[in-house]
């Protein structure tokens, strides 16, 4: 393959003990799936089962199919430990408790 038949683009993985950053260069046309695979390759922390995880391109839901284009950051979400409503919540229950 030629230098134009390839991208440059980032996976993303925020483990628990750390955010994850892999950069690779994949041929033109890669999908996220195949794109997590080569990370996985490089980077061990991102032991994740492709079916079960959200992923997203920029911040936005995307699928395992979709294409990558140069520049892209493909991130991998994880489940997070707290929902933040029910964080805020406690807070809030917390501080009027507190007052009385």
């Amino acid at each position: 393959m030629a230098a134009g038949d390839y991208i440059d683009i980032e996976v993303a993985y925020g483990h628990r003990q750390r955010q994850v950053v892999v950069s690779l260069r994949v041929p033109v046309g890669s999908s996220a799936r195949a794109a997590i695979r080569m990370a996985q390759a490089v980077e061990s922390l991102l032991c994740v089962d492709l079916e079960q995880v959200p992923i997203g391109v920029f911040g936005k839901r995307c699928s395992l199919e979709t294409r990558l284009v140069d520049g892209d950051r493909l991130e991998i979400y994880r489940e997070l430990a707290a929902d933040p409503r029910q964080l805020r919540r406690r807070r809030t229950k917390r501080r009027v408790i507190g007052r009385g």
